[in-house]
């Protein structure tokens, strides 16, 4: 939300080049000059206060407005949904104008601190809604993440996120927002050879744009770590970006992945290891003007060993290559451009856009975190993790915690349900544990791995491709 006012301009640009997580901005700015602009005849209006899990209404000249808000805690990998509706209850058709408005914003906490604010003014947005007699219309379905609030992991507590209208008009929600459901505080990062993923790891870049006869100096924007979460046994990293929205991402096997969590999907974005001219598919979610699409693409590794020199130093990367193509839902054509990737051993030090506009690294900074109290501590619950990589080829890791003494036994399967392989058998003290695991005389195919302590029984899928 820092960015999200500030930045309006640069919105509109990421929009036009399928930074998808920036359109949700848009359509929060509209939806509030879409209520301010309804009950504009009515300047002496009360206050409207919206609670998490709760909605409110308003009648203005027969049209019953109502504003509703789902879920109670919030956290960094969470998402604030919401609804703007309009009942017409008059005998005719209802056209709802929208026009150009001015408000200004703050986001506070539960000490009064106001965290982030500003004014913005928009230009050039009109909509007009019909609604038809005693018809419902939803004017707006939000769902927004939090990630695009606050850039860092949450702190416990209730905020008010605030809007003053220039007619005077204010508009609060107060959001109750503490840790995610999944979210962990583990930050040991998975290494990988081209995106160190690690909480607190940074990436800053300086935009550039190449004309015929002058190279511009543009923006500088960061790209942060913010968090991490388990989804499915497996640890996914929250990738807070300035310049293409808030991702999901992890390491496997064959590379990094990014989670649609729209779609519940994960897809693979940077092959590795990378051979030079080879071709495979990838995707991303992209806002078409009528809904949410996961698009798939052909993506390449032109190179391997391409020497990039940057602001912060010359690395040697492989380039990977998204080509440029159009995208046709209902009537609606979105073009998306070419985009050249440089990753290194470091993470991405170059992204190209087209050709002329690039972002080139000014540095990068990477978390040393100390985790050894953290993993000789004493778990509170019995946990087994998803085991990594999966799928393996020849050999994987398994982690699993016991909060107390206890007799396990943890144990590989094959499909038919008969045990292939004993990995841990007999009295464990309280700790957390990470056992290896090989295939090596295992044929490729879907094995199960159960661990049984005390009363705790779980079991896992794991895949042996060879």
């Amino acid at each position: 939300m820092v960015r999200v006012f500030c930045a309006y301009m640069l919105t509109l640009r990421c929009i036009a080049r399928r930074k998808t997580k920036m359109r949700y901005i848009l359509i929060i700015l509209s939806t509030l000059i879409l209520i301010g602009s309804a009950r504009g005849s009515n300047p002496a209006a009360p206050l409207r206060s919206s609670q998490s899990s709760s909605s409110t209404s308003d009648t203005l000249n027969g049209i019953v407005f109502t504003f509703a808000v789902s879920q109670d805690t919030l956290g960094i990998f969470d998402s604030l949904s919401m609804t703007l509706t309009a009942l017409n209850k008059t005998s005719q058709n209802d056209t709802i104008p929208v026009s150009d408005y001015f408000y200004k914003w703050s986001l506070v906490n539960g000490k009064g601190i106001t965290i982030s604010g500003g004014p913005t003014v928009i230009s050039n947005l009109i909509y007009n809604v019909v609604v038809s007699p005693d018809q419902s219309a939803a004017l707006y379905r939000i769902r927004y993440s939090m990630a695009d609030i606050f850039s860092s992991p949450i702190e416990p507590g209730t905020y008010l996120l605030s809007w003053n209208l220039r007619n005077g008009l204010s508009f609060q929600l107060h959001l109750v927002c503490g840790r995610s459901e999944n979210e962990i505080t583990d930050s040991v990062g998975i290494r990988s050879p081209i995106y160190p993923l690690r909480v607190g790891n940074r990436w800053m870049y300086q935009t550039w744009y190449q004309f015929s006869n002058a190279v511009i100096h543009g923006d500088t924007v960061a790209q942060t770590v913010v968090g991490e979460e388990m989804l499915d046994g497996e640890k996914w990293f929250l990738v807070r970006s300035d310049f293409n929205g808030d991702q999901l991402m992890t390491v496997r096997q064959d590379g990094i992945y990014l989670y649609i969590q729209n779609f519940k999907e994960a897809v693979l974005r940077y092959k590795y290891p990378a051979v030079s001219d080879e071709q495979y598919n990838s995707g991303y979610e992209l806002w078409t003007g009528y809904a949410d699409s996961l698009v798939a693409f052909p993506m390449s590794v032109d190179s391997i060993d391409e020497r990039i020199s940057t602001p912060a130093g010359s690395y040697q990367c492989s380039k990977y290559h998204f080509p440029e193509i159009i995208v046709s839902v209902g009537n609606a054509s979105t073009e998306v451009g070419s985009e050249d990737i440089f990753l290194s051993d470091i993470g991405p030090v170059k992204f190209v856009w087209g050709d002329y506009e690039y972002r080139e690294l000014i540095s990068f900074t990477e978390t040393i975190t100390e985790v050894t109290n953290k993993r000789n501590a004493v778990p509170d619950a019995f946990q087994l993790f998803q085991n990594y990589p999966n799928p393996l080829n020849p050999t994987t890791t398994i982690t699993f915690f016991i909060p107390t003494r206890s007799t396990a036994s943890l144990k590989v399967f094959d499909i038919l349900g008969r045990e292939v392989s004993t990995i841990v058998s007999g009295e464990l003290q309280a700790g957390s544990y990470t056992r290896q695991w090989s295939a090596a005389n295992m044929s490729s195919g879907v094995y199960f791995y159960r661990l049984e302590a005390g009363s705790f029984v779980k079991t896992m899928k794991l895949v042996v491709v060879k």
